[in-house]
């Protein structure tokens, strides 16, 4: 069994909502309330992306290590990405048999960032390099989420982020308006939320 671990490499520069459209969201004029609306919109974030997010996407660019105890047996069988969308593969690197660490050559595998997951394959005539028996025998450092916030932060037309942003204010809703909820009140998250992310939502395998 190939054992696999994710380790955040550099985070999110912004957030998927900001602060001024959450408050006009909530209808919060003031600031008295902007650190607990903050704290609450990367909550709600986290509810919705990532590896424990209900999608299991990437939403703004972020940057990760991919830990693979080997790589496939099967020279046909390719290599699944978690945290769709992928932007791009940095780098690969893996332990030799001898323990030293080696950067695999671009010219021995290609990068497929079409499909969600994207993956990683070995380009024709190629194959994978033996590794040492360790759970981190190989990293792939890769880059995930929507470009389009980075690209035009104001115009989303023809993508899903219009309808994670909108996901991201219902669950923000929900926690401002329950923040006090105790006892033997039970948080359930807005049907809504779960309608519009379900036919979003992959299976990252960890």
């Amino acid at each position: 069994m190939v054992l696999k671990a994710l380790a955040l490499v550099t985070a999110p520069s912004q957030t998927p909502i900001t602060l001024a459209e959450a408050k006009a969201h909530l209808r919060r004029d003031d600031s008295d309330e902007d650190t607990l609306i903050s704290s609450l919109i990367l909550a709600a974030t986290a509810h919705v992306e990532g590896r424990t997010g209900y999608t299991g996407r990437a939403l703004c660019p972020q940057t990760w290590d991919f830990y693979l105890s080997e790589f496939p047996s099967d020279p046909s069988r390719a290599i699944e990405i978690p945290l769709p969308p992928l932007i791009t593969v940095d780098s690969i690197t893996y332990l030799d048999r001898d323990g030293a660490e080696q950067t695999l050559a671009t010219t021995v595998y290609e990068v497929n960032t079409a499909t969600a997951p994207g993956s990683v394959g070995l380009k024709q005539d190629q194959t994978w390099p033996e590794t040492r028996q360790a759970w981190n025998a190989v990293k792939i450092r890769f880059q995930a989420g929507y470009s389009a916030f980075d690209e035009s932060p104001t115009d989303f037309n023809g993508t899903d982020i219009p309808v994670f942003q909108a996901a991201i204010k219902l669950v923000l809703s929900d926690l401002f308006e329950n923040r006090s909820a105790g006892g033997h009140d039970k948080y359930e998250v807005n049907p809504a939320t779960k309608a519009l992310l379900y036919p979003l939502r992959v299976n990252i395998g960890l």
